[in-house]
């Protein structure tokens, strides 16, 4: 509709992935650094999370296509599959056939297909995207491909990418074992207003326009409104380009942003919620930003309050069996004292008897 007016080829904020349209960002560079790391030296599984609209499909379709290019890769985008399933899905991906139901024949001629590359010196990859929805057992199925190896050679390679929860689940006891098997981990935070700023102006060049299409109130305006995630950044911006080119203005500007905001708040315009963690996405950062409009804690807080709740429930329950156990113990001695002294004051009046009566026996005798 707007993009003659503007002078554009095609839609500059088109939400679906186009790695023709990534903006490499530090955090982004950073995150394509760890990947060709992870990938290139094939040295385990590697961990990719950020939240819902931070661009990791995008990121990750570049780095298929840049640095993927020499290996065998397969893509799993349905996670809510079983173990069974999901050993099916994988064959499929690598166009094998396989067997409905029956995962032994199934995991076999999967270890032969990654025997016979191996043999052919072809590096194996499993890029498994939405992880975060994979269960337990599903999960568990996963940490076990990666056991499959060839000598010292891992024969496949893995690469999970989800959401912020999914750092959290692999951070639970049970998955300590898979945990340690990560050897490279990013996790893609939002961007800064200098970022989203650049974001802007890199789609609309990318598009043919002019990357000052925007003014600088208006870029302002749009930061503060979608905290730095770029799925926000596109819906604003593409309903922004409409109303623009509805009212013939040859920029966007703050009224233009105003007005999308007001008319279109009521009827879908959502902005996702950025959760702030560290550069390598070790550990969370309690600070979040908040949707707009939505002043309730954003949902990794609100999992982090429930494990913390879990956690000192989980010790004031260890507390009072502890207390209960010292209490047992010391009723325990109390009583075994007692009847110690007991006994022992009854064997010394046993005694005393038993030498009183020899005594006077010994007397009579004489």
């Amino acid at each position: 509709m707007y993009e003659s007016y503007y002078g554009l080829k095609g839609k500059p904020f088109d939400i679906r992935p186009d790695p023709n349209f990534l903006y490499l960002s530090p955090k982004h560079e950073a995150a394509l650094t760890y990947l060709e790391y992870g990938l290139m030296d094939n040295i385990g599984t590697v961990l990719l999370t950020g939240e819902v609209g931070t661009g990791k499909t995008t990121l990750l379709r570049y780095a298929v296509n840049h640095y993927c290019k020499q290996l065998l890769t397969a893509v799993i985008y349905n996670t809510n599959l079983t173990p069974d399933q999901l050993i099916e899905a994988i064959l499929d991906a690598y166009g094998l056939d396989y067997i409905h139901g029956d995962k032994a024949k199934n995991l076999a001629k999967l270890n032969s297909f990654l025997q016979n590359q191996a043999r052919k010196k072809r590096r194996v990859l499993l890029i498994i995207d939405e992880a975060q929805n994979l269960s337990f057992e599903t999960l568990e199925e996963v940490r076990m491909l990666g056991n499959i190896q060839n000598d010292d050679i891992m024969l496949l390679q893995i690469m999970l990418v989800g959401q912020p929860e999914l750092r959290f689940r692999l951070k639970r006891p049970e998955f300590l074992q898979f945990a340690q098997r990560i050897s490279v981990n990013y996790h893609i935070p939002a961007l800064d207003k200098a970022e989203t700023m650049a974001y802007i102006a890199h789609r609309i060049q990318q598009a043919g326009g002019n990357p000052k299409l925007f003014t600088q109130k208006a870029l302002e305006k749009i930061y503060e409104h979608t905290k730095g995630i770029p799925r926000n950044i596109n819906v604003l911006c593409d309903y922004a380009l409409v109303y623009g080119f509805g009212n013939e203005l040859e920029t966007v500007d703050v009224d233009i942003i105003e007005q999308v905001l007001r008319e279109k708040n009521d009827v879908g315009l959502v902005f996702i919620e950025a959760t702030v963690m560290n550069t390598a996405g070790a550990t969370p950062d309690k600070t979040a930003h908040r949707g707009n409009g939505d002043n309730s804690n954003s949902r990794l807080d609100r999992i982090e309050g429930d494990l913390n709740r879990i956690d000192q429930s989980f010790r004031t329950e260890i507390s009072n069996l502890r207390a209960q156990i010292d209490k047992i113990r010391q009723d325990v001695t109390n009583s075994l004292t007692k009847l110690y002294m007991f006994e022992r004051k009854r064997n010394e009046e046993l005694t005393r008897k038993y030498t009183d009566l020899k005594n006077k026996t010994g007397s009579e005798a004489n």
